[in-house]
């Protein structure tokens, strides 16, 4: 990552504050152990309610002693943030996932693979990556999980070094793609032609060997799993065309050219980063790109997932300073793996995530009911700026014990705000815009 210049640490033992509304009341220490509450945040509000100007900016213009993570689906007013951030002493790294040849650090997956159940984990996200809740595409998850079992020694083999070409998960995809249009039956079970190519060999004749080469160096270097790929090699040829169409089309969905060269830059980030003081990191993706969607939900995962275990790692079993996540439009599309259950574990790590949704229903289509409503009851504070969604105005409403018609009408920048511990407050929202200015929203006229 380069020499890094030295930055002063904040003092040990002391927290953010972050005020989230208008009234003092809004104002929540990040200090866990003493208010005995999470910091997760949940942010709901329709489109153009406020959630990013009344919730996330104003987080990271308060931001002094911790660290933070900002995931944009659009630009808006970060480049002032970041020079906000980096006047008050802050290291602002960036990873632009829609403009790779922009992007300061490239990100790959298979690089933070450190075991073979990361590596399992990895493959059963990306055959799943089309489906919200990684269900099966169809009643028969046979086809599915056939794909899997044929990915996972390969990204295993590649990881751990065996292939000669690389071990980067583009690499990975290259096998993946030779698969198609070989006839595995005579050189597989009868012995065939010898492996070694030959310059009287067509095209075909070399891929041929080529691919059967690889296979047969991944059962050589992995026996145990390399017993999957001798089950793929013996399935009929109809039934493995099946197989490799499972396993083919997710990753060309989900593996784009832009993606690619952005899983090849030179230069790529690694989480042990964000133990660093001072440190954020702004990611920037596409809410309309199904490609980008997908990919991030795999981003998140390894986020999620490395911040635990560098916590883990450490003698106290905690991260040296908190790093918040701040998650905007976090339910348009992107679906982030066992992330129902993760969120749970966070707080002891000193890691929390500020989630910006549109509606309560919105967070259900991606994660089902039930998984929806683990992330909300693991959001010790719920601010809820507005909208359209009846279902999301009657819960609100009934955590105020209102008519419902009462929140669905609420003036434009007003907020109810909830945590755990105190009476709701109904206040109105804050506005961050360039620069530190922070003033209230406009008042209905």
């Amino acid at each position: 990552m380069g020499k890094k210049k030295h930055r002063k640490s904040p003092p040990s033992g002391v927290y953010d504050t972050f005020q989230f509304g208008v009234s003092e009341k809004c104002r929540l220490s990040m200090n866990t152990y003493e208010t005995q509450t999470n910091d997760n945040v949940l942010a709901v509000g329709g489109t153009g309610s406020g959630k990013t100007v009344g919730v996330g900016n104003p987080m990271l213009y308060q931001l002094k002693y911790g660290n933070a993570v900002g995931v944009f689906t659009k630009r808006g007013a970060t480049s002032d943030i970041r020079k906000y951030l980096e006047s008050m002493g802050y290291r602002v790294l960036e990873i632009d996932l829609t403009h790779p040849e922009r992007s300061d650090y490239g990100y790959d997956p298979l690089h933070y693979c450190k075991t073979d159940g990361d590596i399992i984990a990895l493959s059963n996200v990306i055959i799943h990556s089309s489906q919200q809740n990684r269900k099966p595409s169809s009643s028969d998850p046979y086809w599915e999980d056939s794909a899997e079992s044929a990915l996972t020694p390969i990204l295993r083999y590649v990881r751990n070094g065996h292939y000669a070409k690389g071990r980067s998960l583009v690499d990975a995809l290259g096998i993946v793609e030779m698969l198609p249009g070989v006839h595995y039956e005579y050189e597989w079970k009868e012995g065939g032609k010898a492996l070694e190519p030959d310059e009287d060999d067509s095209e075909a004749e070399k891929r041929q060997k080529m691919v059967m080469r690889i296979l047969k160096d991944i059962i050589k270097n992995d026996p145990k799993s390399g017993m999957n790929i001798e089950a793929f090699a013996a399935l009929p040829e109809q039934t493995r065309n099946c197989v490799i169409g499972s396993l083919t089309t997710p990753l060309t969905k989900l593996f784009t050219d832009s993606i690619r060269k952005f899983m090849s830059k030179p230069k790529m980030f690694d989480f042990a980063e964000l133990l660093e003081p001072r440190t954020v990191l702004f990611v920037f993706t596409s809410p309309v790109n199904s490609a980008y969607n997908r990919f991030m939900g795999i981003f998140y995962e390894q986020l999620f997932k490395n911040l635990f275990e560098l916590a883990e790692a450490r003698e106290d079993h905690k991260l040296p300073y908190p790093v918040y996540v701040l998650c905007d439009d976090f339910a348009t599309g992107c679906h982030v793996p066992d992330f129902p259950e993760m969120i749970s574990i966070f707080r002891e790590k000193q890691i929390s995530t500020v989630l910006l949704i549109q509606s309560e229903s919105q967070l259900e289509d991606i994660y089902g009911f039930s998984g929806a409503q683990t992330i909300i009851n693991n959001c010790d504070t719920y601010i809820y700026l507005g909208g359209m969604d009846i279902k999301t105005s009657k819960s609100i409403a009934d955590r105020l014990n209102k008519p419902y018609t009462d929140v669905l009408n609420m003036p434009i920048g007003a907020e109810y705000f909830f945590h755990r511990g105190q009476r709701p407050v109904a206040t109105q929202r804050l506005c961050a815009y360039a620069g530190t200015r922070m003033r209230l929203a406009e008042p209905e006229k």
